[in-house]
């Protein structure tokens, strides 16, 4: 948990520098991430529904042309949640995401810039909990040890940017479809693979 703050909050005092090396964009972006696994489980399973959180972070965007690269570093929550008559069971797996996208710029030089981009990413695992609510009675487990600390996958992405003078307000859709298996020991035919869609709101300088 200490390393993963560290390596945060180096990134986050090494951005404006970069960024003023490359002549790239610095910003923040914050929105809402409503994350469910896709679950395979041969023994049948339950009906999970997205389990909404907040999310944000850092990027950086190289190239304001047609084409531009954007890295960053995200907190955002994974998993699933399952809700009867009351009663609720969530798994929530927060990460740091390191995104990576390339972006297309549909009218790079007007004011309004339509955008899509296609990307990967890879995040590590700060901590993983078990949450079970009974009649009111809230019971919660670190399950941190029985999940992979990396995960990886792909990345898409649509919005529009604002331009004015010297500073870009955003707005993205984000879809990320996780590549490898969440479980550290799945029984056979067994599988569990991280799915999110999120919305940010950005601005860069």
């Amino acid at each position: 948990m200490k390393r993963s703050l560290i390596i945060a909050l180096a990134f986050a005092c090494l951005l404006p520098s970069l960024a003023q090396g490359l002549r790239a964009e610095v910003g923040v972006k914050a929105g809402l991430s409503l994350a469910k696994y896709q679950w395979t489980d041969p023994a049948g399973g339950l009906p999970w529904q997205y389990l909404p959180f907040a999310t944000g972070g850092l990027y950086l965007e190289a190239g304001r042309g047609v084409l531009s690269v954007q890295p960053g570093l995200f907190f955002t929550r994974m998993g699933g949640k399952y809700a009867l008559e009351g009663d609720s069971l969530e798994f929530r797996y927060d990460y740091l995401q390191l995104p990576l996208l390339l972006k297309m710029n549909i009218l790079p030089a007007d004011p309004v810039c339509p955008f899509f981009g296609l990307g990967g990413y890879g995040a590590y695992l700060i901590k993983a909990q078990g949450v079970l609510v009974i009649g009111g009675e809230r019971e919660v487990a670190d399950v941190t040890d029985e999940y992979e600390r990396f995960d990886a996958g792909l990345v898409f992405s649509g919005g529009f940017d604002f331009h004015f003078s010297g500073v870009t307000l955003s707005l993205e859709c984000r879809y990320t479809y996780g590549l490898l298996e969440a479980l550290k020991l799945p029984a056979e035919g067994e599988s569990m693979k991280h799915r999110a869609i999120l919305a940010f709101i950005g601005l860069g300088f």
